[in-house]
C-alpha cells in the first residue's frame, strides 16, 4: 500500500509518489502547513537530500529488488547493497540520533516506511538479511524511539510488541 496526498475539496489524489509527498508538503503547500514541525528544514535539504538518494535506492526499493528477483543469485546480488546500506544507517546513528543529526527530518520519515515493515514482510525468512532489525545496535533502537512519537505510532498498524518494550537508548 502507498500513500496518498488526496486533496478533500476537489476529492482527488495530489500525488501518490511516496518520495515526493513530505517534500511537496514541506514546499509546494507549506503555506497550508502548521509550523510546529519542519522535516525539511533549509539548513538540512543538502544533507537529506543525499541522504533521501541512497536511502530510497538501497533501502526503501531495494528491498522490492530483494523480492522481485526471480533466480536465487539475483536475489543474492540485490540484497548486499541493503544489507550494506543497513549497516552503514546503523554506523551513523551510533553517533547522532537522527539520520540529519539532532531532529527528525524527511529522510528519517523516508527510512521508517522500510523500517517499519522490515522484519515482518521483507525481511521474512531472511529473505534478506540473516540479521532481525532488533539486532542491529543502532538502528533498532532509533526505530523504536522513532516509533515513540506519537506521528509514527498513530498512522502505523500491526507492529508487534517487541516495538513497544522499554530500551536503554535514553532519548
Amino acid at each position: 500500500m502507498r500513500p496518498v496526498l488526496w486533496d478533500r475539496r476537489t476529492g482527488t489524489i495530489v500525488s501518490n509518489n511516496f518520495p515526493d509527498i513530505t517534500i511537496d508538503l514541506a514546499t509546494r503547500f507549506e503555506r497550508w502547513a502548521g509550523t510546529s514541525v519542519d522535516l525539511y528544514p533549509d539548513a538540512l535539504r543538502p544533507e537529506i537530500n543525499k541522504l533521501n538518494g541512497w536511502i530510497y535506492h538501497d533501502v526503501n526499493a531495494g528491498v522490492s529488488r530483494v523480492a522481485r528477483a526471480a533466480r536465487e543469485d539475483d536475489r543474492e546480488q540485490e540484497r548486499h547493497p541493503v544489507v550494506a546500506a543497513l549497516e552503514r544507517l546503523d554506523e551513523r546513528l551510533a553517533e547522532q540520533r537522527f539520520l540529519a543529526g539532532d531532529t527528525i527530518t524527511e529522510a528519517d520519515v523516508r527510512l521508517w516506511v522500510t523500517l517499519a515493515r522490515f522484519d515482518a514482510e521483507y525481511n521474512r525468512g531472511h529473505l534478506i538479511s540473516e540479521r532481525e532489525l532488533s539486532v542491529f545496535e543502532h538502528l533498532w533502537p532509533y526505530a523504536r524511539d522513532l516509533y515513540r512519537h506519537p506521528a509514527f505510532r498513530e498512522t502505523t498498524e500491526g507492529l508487534p510488541a517487541a516495538w513497544d518494550a522499554p530500551h536503554g537508548r535514553g532519548r
